[in-house]
């Protein structure tokens, strides 16, 4: 068998959307533990998860101990067992040494970075293994940073900081874009052609009312709760707010354009309802759309 440790997850329904059966199929290689008295605290559903998939069983303890003051944290021993729960977890970041018994690190790092649903997410690869041969190979296969052993905890502690405020720099600027353009250095090829698909139907079918998400998760071809996680993690929005976002970004382009009615505009953007659409509008921009015509065309 391997290490055993205790991890705690919300419990009841909110559980299940994050380990679905991890209670039932626990091994000797996770143990789930769900604790009642941290329930309020996993509430958040803002709350950052880090992974760790370490197999010394010393270092996963310790990284455990320093990063679960900020992050929700699961702990792996095992490359294999971690690639399993990735997608179910789906972790804000991860933390993987590159010598792990079921999968190593760089095939770990290769397998995640390929694969649409879990691509966003940073790696942080840890090595004892000194030489560039290593640091390319995990670089090329989309690692984020690498950090050699032995190492300064502030020195990792300050990697993934960096990560996670890149990231949220980006969801920063991509949310005041007016003409959404995913194009960055932040996200990879694969998460600019995922935005570039989902920024592309939603402008296709936003005049119509009935456009929701419902519609826009079957055209995108993968699974509601994966495409709201991926979406929330690159844009920082659900995707209610995703749809209504594009809806007021695209009201604002024809609102500079023509000299129409606010009634008229939110139509044209699959508002029914040109109170809602103020109120919206009002709540994105920061001016009513009223105020809005006027600055535009006096």
């Amino acid at each position: 068998g391997g290490c055993c440790f205790k991890i705690s997850l919300p419990i009841g329904e909110e559980a299940s959307a994050v380990l679905p059966n991890e209670a039932e199929t626990a091994d000797d290689d996770l143990f789930v533990e769900l604790t009642s008295d941290e329930v309020e605290a996993d509430k958040n559903i803002n709350a950052r998860i880090l992974m760790i998939i370490e197999d010394d069983a010393d270092l996963a303890s310790y990284l455990k101990s320093v990063f679960e003051k900020r992050f929700k944290t699961f702990v792996f021993n095992n490359g294999r067992k971690a690639f399993e729960e990735v997608q179910s977890i789906m972790p804000d970041v991860i933390i993987c040494d590159i010598m792990l018994p079921g999968m190593n690190g760089i095939e770990f790092t290769k397998s995640i970075k390929f694969r649409k649903e879990t691509s966003h997410i940073p790696v942080v690869l840890l090595t004892a293994r000194s030489g560039e041969d290593n640091m390319v190979e995990g670089l090329n296969v989309g690692a984020d940073s690498y950090i050699t052993k032995p190492f300064s905890i502030n020195i990792l502690e300050a990697q993934v900081g960096s990560l996670m405020k890149s990231r949220e720099a980006f969801r920063a600027r991509f949310s005041k874009q007016m003409v959404l353009e995913p194009t960055e250095e932040a996200i990879t090829p694969m998460d600019e052609k995922f935005l570039t698909k989902l920024i592309e139907i939603t402008d296709r079918k936003l005049s119509d009312p009935a456009f929701d998400v419902s519609y826009l998760v079957e055209e995108m071809h993968m699974s509601h709760s994966i495409i709201l996680k991926k979406v929330k993690a690159l844009t920082g929005l659900s995707l209610v707010e995703f749809i209504r976002s594009m809806r007021i970004k695209k009201a604002v382009q024809i609102f500079k354009q023509d000299k129409l009615s606010v009634s008229e505009v939110g139509f044209m953007v699959g508002f029914s309802d040109p109170k809602y659409f103020s109120k919206c509008f009002t709540k994105e921009m920061g001016v009513k759309p009223t105020e809005y015509i006027k600055e535009q065309h006096g």
